[in-house]
């Protein structure tokens, strides 16, 4: 599992950039923005995620925000979600508010739920 903070990555606000080599075989939690052009085999957990074109995630995702360009396979639990173009998602969704762009591919079933709610 990798647990980062703003102390161990440099400035506070600084977004946790995990470039297109990256494979981390595990867990990533981090209490700020994380960019992913990498593979993560694990659950990631932090306030925002960009998945790029290339980002593979192949496990859970509970974020606050969460755009997805690349590919997922697992389930996301985002307040804002983001499926872009030509993005590739399969499993279960629960979000407050959710975008789905033209030529997005989502397999799985999405629930829409409030603050009560899993979040």
């Amino acid at each position: 599992m990798l647990v980062l903070s703003h102390e161990a990555t440099g400035a506070v606000g600084e977004p946790l950039v995990l470039g297109r080599q990256v494979v981390i075989r595990g867990s990533v939690i981090f209490n700020g923005e994380v960019r992913l052009a990498g593979t993560v085999e694990g659950d990631i957990r932090c306030n925002t995620l960009h998945i790029s074109e290339r980002g593979v995630v192949q496990g859970d995702i509970v974020a606050s925000e969460v755009t997805v360009c690349g590919e997922v396979m697992g389930s996301i639990q985002a307040r804002k979600l983001v499926l872009k173009t030509a993005c590739h998602v399969q499993g279960e969704i629960y979000h407050e508010r959710l975008t789905l762009e033209d030529g997005c591919w989502f397999e799985g079933q999405s629930r829409r739920e409030g603050a009560e709610g899993r979040m």
